[in-house]
Formats: C-alpha cells, sequence, structure tokens
C-alpha cells in the first residue's frame, strides 16, 4: 500500500507580518499582537525517504479541514496519474467525514482518527471495541518492546470490528480499529496502558492488508511529525524570528527548508546504508560541511582551515 499522510503545521510569527491574508492573530484583547502561519504538508510515508510532495499556506479565515478539498486537487492534478499514493492517512483535525466520502468515491482508501468532532461513532466505536479489546486477543500486537526516546519501552496492539459498518452519515466505513500502546517500566517488569487510539477506515483487513500492516500504517502516519515537522522545528530552526517577512518571503522559505529537508531526508534514509540511522542533526552538520570544505580549501592552506564544529 503506498501511504500518504497530510497533517497542519504551525509557524509562529512573532511580528506583525506583511502577508496577513495567510497570518492568523491569536492574542486576546489586551495582549501583544501575536500571529501564527499555517500550512497544510503532504507526506509520503510508505517511502524509504518520507519527502514532502506538497506544502500550501492555509489562509487566516480557514483551518485545515476547510483547506482541505482545494489542497487535494492540487495534489491530485500534480500526481494523479503517477499513481504514487492509494492510502491517505490523517488526523481528525484534518479530514471530515465528507472528506472522506470524497476520497472514497475518487478510489483512494483513508485512514482517519477518531476524535470528538464525531461524538457519536467515537463514543460507539470506543463502547464497542473496548468490550471487544477485555474478551478477545489482538489481531495483531509488536513482536518486540520497543525503545522509545519520549515515552520509554512501548508495544503496540490492534484491535479490529466491522460491526459499525456503514453507520449513518459514513456509508463508506468499512472497518474501525483500536491501537493500543503499552508502556513497560523494566525495574518492576509492570506493563500499563498508555494510550489507546481510534481509527476509522474504508480498508478491510484480509488477503493485501493484514493486522501488522495496519500496526506498520499507524506507526508511520507519525513520520509527518517525527521526521519531517520534527526537522523543520529543531534542525532548521523554522519559529525562530529571522526569517523574511515581506510579500511571499514566508511561503517561499517555507518551500526551501521542505526542500532543504527532502534533501536531508534522501541522504539519510536512502544513501547513507547504515544498520542504524544517523541523527537528524549530525546528518545536517555533513552535508554543510560537505558544501563548505571545497571552498574552505581552496581559500589557503589546507592545513590552516578552521574546523568545522561552530553550529549551523
Amino acid at each position: 500500500m503506498r501511504g500518504l499522510s497530510i497533517d497542519g503545521k504551525v509557524q509562529s510569527v512573532h511580528d506583525k507580518p506583511l502577508t496577513p491574508y495567510y497570518c492568523q492573530q491569536q492574542n486576546a484583547e489586551g495582549e501583544p499582537e501575536r500571529y501564527v502561519y499555517k500550512v497544510l504538508n503532504a507526506t509520503l510515508i510508505s517511502s524509504s525517504a518520507a519527502v514532502c510532495i506538497h506544502q500550501k499556506p492555509i489562509p487566516a479565515w480557514t483551518n485545515e479541514m476547510g483547506y482541505f478539498e482545494e489542497f487535494f486537487e492540487e495534489l491530485r492534478a500534480a500526481y494523479g496519474r503517477a499513481e504514487l499514493f492509494d492510502v491517505v492517512m490523517s488526523d481528525a483535525g484534518v479530514l471530515s467525514r465528507e472528506h472522506c466520502g470524497k476520497l472514497n468515491a475518487l478510489g483512494y482508501g483513508y485512514v482517519v482518527a477518531l476524535k470528538s468532532n464525531n461524538p457519536e461513532l467515537e463514543r460507539e466505536a470506543r463502547a464497542l471495541l473496548g468490550s471487544v479489546a477485555t474478551q478477545q486477543r489482538p489481531v495483531a500486537e509488536d513482536a518486540d518492546w520497543e525503545c522509545d526516546s519520549s515515552r520509554g519501552w512501548i508495544k503496540r496492539q490492534l484491535w479490529t470490528s466491522t460491526e459499525l459498518a456503514g453507520w449513518p452519515g459514513w456509508e463508506h466505513l468499512r472497518q474501525l480499529w483500536l491501537v493500543r500502546v503499552l508502556v513497560l517500566h523494566p525495574e518492576d517488569e509492570r506493563v500499563e496502558v498508555l494510550e489507546e487510539r481510534l481509527y476509522a477506515t474504508n480498508l478491510t483487513t484480509g488477503h493485501r492488508i493484514r493486522g501488522q500492516h495496519v500496526l506498520s500504517m499507524v506507526r508511520a502516519h507519525w513520520r509527518i511529525e517525527n521526521e519531517l515537522h520534527g526537522t523543520l522545528d529543531i534542525e532548521l530552526r523554522e519559529d525562530d524570528s529571522g526569517w523574511v517577512r515581506r510579500g511571499y518571503g514566508l511561503m517561499n522559505t517555507g518551500l526551501l527548508r521542505a526542500m532543504a529537508y527532502n534533501m536531508l531526508a534522501i541522504a539519510r534514509s536512502v544513501h547513507l546504508r547504515r544498520t542504524t540511522l544517523i541523527g537528524w542533526q549530525q546528518l545536517r552538520d555533513w552535508i554543510r560541511d560537505a558544501l563548505l570544505w571545497p571552498r574552505l580549501r581552496d581559500s589557503g592552506p589546507f592545513d590552516q582551515a578552521e574546523p568545522l564544529l561552530a553550529p549551523a
């Protein structure tokens, strides 16, 4: 399955922007003016390098969900004939019930998180799958515990149900998924439930998609946060206040940063064949050094060039 993850990203703007059409004022009355610049990003999560294939700024008068259709039409126009993706994953704040129906009508699979913006379906799904999880073994489970940098030793479990397929207003719905994340405390071997996430989808598990594929797909969805958005925030310092504000400066520098991220992602996942992935910061510094080294070497005696150890 060729998966695409779509999610919104917010960039803080610390002074009054010169492109107010795309910058939403966020301060309360009486507080200093504060703005945010929001974009929708699309990332290929089934490829070796989770490259960003589209970025579009969101006008101040709407949000991720309100701008999804225009964003997705541009994706189809650019990549539809290439059949680059056939499953779209997103959070509840981007994909609505109506959007899921349109994706289904166009022949795409969808996987959307179920949250409070679909209260009735979310309530019924939680009750149903909660009961299933107490009575049945999981359909799939991670083979081993995985060390997560922020959550410790975790393992995922999956339960599925077709009982609510065709829910009123969700006639395209075929299956519900419950993904439970367990956390292990090594000091006393205690295991507890860290979180549970519900998903609605028009996919069906069977010959093509098995339970382990679902767990891999749900995990891959977070590549848009952990790889694209995390790199933009930390290594490329997107929220720093010194970026261009005039004209289309925010849009242009945003696209340039996405292109820089794609270079890093392809180098990290495709060209640097290692048993373990190197960190984004180390990779950034290596590429910076490769670009600067010839200039330093040619500017004077090679052995007198300053070491490239300063932060980028």
